[in-house]
This record gives C-alpha cells, structure tokens and sequence, in this order.
C-alpha cells in the first residue's frame, strides 16, 4: 500500500485536553523499546518545573484515527524568550509507527495551530531517523545540534 493509499484510509482528528493523562494505552507506547529509546533523552525523566507562568502555555492534542488513540502531542513554551517569539517546542509519541499516521497528524496539527505560533520546534535524538524523516516532510529544517540531539525548526508565517 503506497504512503498515498495509507493517508486516504486514515480518518484523524484531534481532541484539545487539559493534559495527557497515564493510560494504560500510553503506557504500552512508553513500555515499547522503539518508542521509549526515545522519549527521554538523559538517563532519568527530568523533573516538572515549578514556574506556572509557563504551564499556562502548554495545548495537549490527544490523535485519533476514527475512535482509536493513536498518539499524543504536546506544544508547549520553554522559555521567556520562546513566549516572546511565539515559538513552541513540539513534542509528540504515535503509537503506530512506519503508517503515515505521524506524518499526517503533524501536517493537520500545523495547519491548526499556525495562527497561535510563528514558529514550532523539535528536539530529537540523532539516531531517531523516523522522526528526522517526519519533520522534514512537513518542513522542518535543521537549526542546530547539541550533542546526541537535533534541534529542527518550521516557521509558520
């Protein structure tokens, strides 16, 4: 089935949460070794910040195909800097990979949300090919590297 064949078959939507909660759905996604060699990128999950000013700033898209969760996304600000850019960092987990769904939602989540930001980002590991090749179907450029990680950049505007 040609990556064409796959988009027409997908019927995705996306609902707005106040947060992602622990399913046992997300857990299965975090368990999965092709998924969580990804996730996080030192050797401990970094801590939640104390500052509320920035949680104010956060949007959580729950996607679905039809009625089956398929993936999480969460943009968010980093910075005081990125409040004043209109820039949000961008992190997503798809359940189902190596389908278009991805790829797919990321172009629907753009189109979204391009009058809320002028700029979105990414931070990835080198080695995560899938997600290098996602990004830059959808337009996302190679701003920088720090060390393991890429950090890519679509401007929205």
């Amino acid at each position: 089935m040609s990556a064409f064949q796959k988009e027409l078959s997908m019927d995705l939507n996306f609902k707005e949460t106040d947060q992602i909660n622990y399913t046992s759905q997300r857990k299965e996604w975090i368990e999965d070794p092709e998924i969580n060699k990804y996730i996080y990128f030192q050797e401990t999950r970094p801590e939640q910040k104390d500052s509320n000013a920035l949680t104010d700033f956060q949007r959580y898209y729950e996607v679905y195909d039809r009625d089956k969760l398929v993936g999480d996304i969460k943009i968010f600000y980093e910075t005081e800097t990125d409040i004043l850019q209109k820039r949000g960092q961008l992190l997503m987990i798809i359940g189902e990979r190596n389908n278009g769904i991805g790829t797919t939602a990321l172009k629907m989540l753009l189109e979204k949300i391009k009058n809320s930001y002028n700029s979105v980002y990414c931070q990835i590991l080198k080695s995560n090919l899938a997600s290098l090749k996602m990004l830059k179907n959808n337009g996302f450029q190679i701003e920088g590297i720090d060390g393991e990680e890429l950090i890519l950049t679509k401007n929205l505007n």
